[in-house]
């Protein structure tokens, strides 16, 4: 197997593994029940916390 060969089949192994990779993401990202956890977490920062601490410095 020459160089140039070897430059060519791993550039289609490095493009199938990333686009795996992103389709697995993908597929984790918009799983069924996911929609809750990510509304959750978007309301985290405006949560109240109740009492606030006066800030120092």
């Amino acid at each position: 197997m020459a160089f140039d060969q070897l430059v060519a089949l791993t550039r289609v192994v490095g493009l199938v593994l990333f686009l795996g990779f992103f389709l697995g993401v993908l597929a984790w990202v918009f799983r069924p029940g996911s929609r809750r956890l990510y509304e959750a977490g978007a309301r985290v920062p405006f949560a109240d916390d109740g009492a606030r601490e006066p800030r120092h410095g």
